[in-house]
């Protein structure tokens, strides 16, 4: 996969939110598409083969994994598209 980063974690200071990085300020997103259901339910899943499937293409991506789940993703960036998919059931 492309680049991965760890969007929040757990510290002697409570949990840091790094959320507000998956886009930067200077970029314009086109789309930020959230993604809810239960657990198991294959949003990890989604999110790992549209990214599998934007590289083969050659796109540029980034992976933002969970601090608590490291099998899990809270979210996927296509870099030039401007497009976010992106956990959105709670604690994400």
């Amino acid at each position: 996969m492309g680049q991965c980063y760890f969007s929040g974690s757990n510290s002697g200071a409570g949990f840091c939110n790094r959320f507000s990085g998956i886009t930067p300020k200077w970029e314009t997103l086109t789309r930020y598409l959230l993604i809810k259901g239960g657990p198991g339910v294959g949003k990890s899943t989604l999110m790992k083969r549209v990214a599998k499937r934007a590289e083969e293409a050659g796109e540029e991506t980034e992976c933002f994994y969970c601090s608590g789940d490291p099998d899990s993703l809270d979210a996927v960036r296509l870099v030039k598209r401007g497009i976010v998919l992106a956990d959105a059931t709670s604690p994400h």
